[in-house]
C-alpha cells in the first residue's frame, strides 16, 4: 500500500531533521575544550623548547670552559718542556659572547725552586660569569 503525500513528507521532514542535528558542527563547549587543551599542549611544548635552549648555552659555555682549561694545561706543559718559565697568572678569553677567565696556579710557585725529581702542581681554574662553580684542572709536572 502506498502512503500518502502528507506521510511521506513528514518522514521526510522528521528524517531531515534529525540529520541536521546530527550534522550541524560543534558545540560551543566542545570548541571551547578543544582551545583550552591545544593551548596546554603549546604552552608546555614552549616551554620546553626554551629550557632546551638555555641547557644547551649552558653545556656550550662548560664544553668552552673545559676546553680553555685544557689548552691552558698543555701549553705549561709545553713550556716545561722546553725549558721557559712557566706562565701562570690570569687571562680572559671570548668566546661565544662570553668572557671566560683562565687562572693558573703553580705550586710550589713559578720563581720558587723545584728540584729535579720532585715535582710541582699545576691547577688551571676556569670561570665565567653564568656559571656558579666553573672548570678546574689540576696536574702534576715534573721538575
Amino acid at each position: 500500500m502506498a502512503r500518502s503525500k502528507t506521510a511521506q513528507s513528514s518522514a521526510g521532514h522528521r528524517s531531515f531533521h534529525r540529520l541536521a542535528r546530527e550534522d550541524s558542527g560543534f558545540t560551543l563547549v566542545e570548541v571551547l575544550v578543544a582551545l583550552t587543551l591545544f593551548m596546554i599542549v603549546s604552552a608546555a611544548s614552549i616551554w620546553w623548547l626554551v629550557e632546551t635552549m638555555k641547557l644547551t648555552n649552558s653545556i656550550r659555555d662548560r664544553v668552552a670552559g673545559a676546553s680553555l682549561a685544557t689548552q691552558e694545561l698543555e701549553k705549561i706543559r709545553a713550556e716545561r718542556n722546553s725549558g721557559q718559565e712557566l706562565d701562570s697568572g690570569t687571562t680572559t678569553v671570548s668566546l661565544h659572547d662570553m668572557t671566560f677567565s683562565v687562572q693558573a696556579l703553580l705550586n710550589p710557585a713559578n720563581t720558587a725552586s723545584c728540584a729535579t725529581g720532585q715535582s710541582r702542581q699545576v691547577t688551571v681554574v676556569v670561570t665565567w660569569p653564568t656559571s656558579s662553580t666553573g672548570i678546574k684542572l689540576t696536574s702534576e709536572l715534573a721538575c
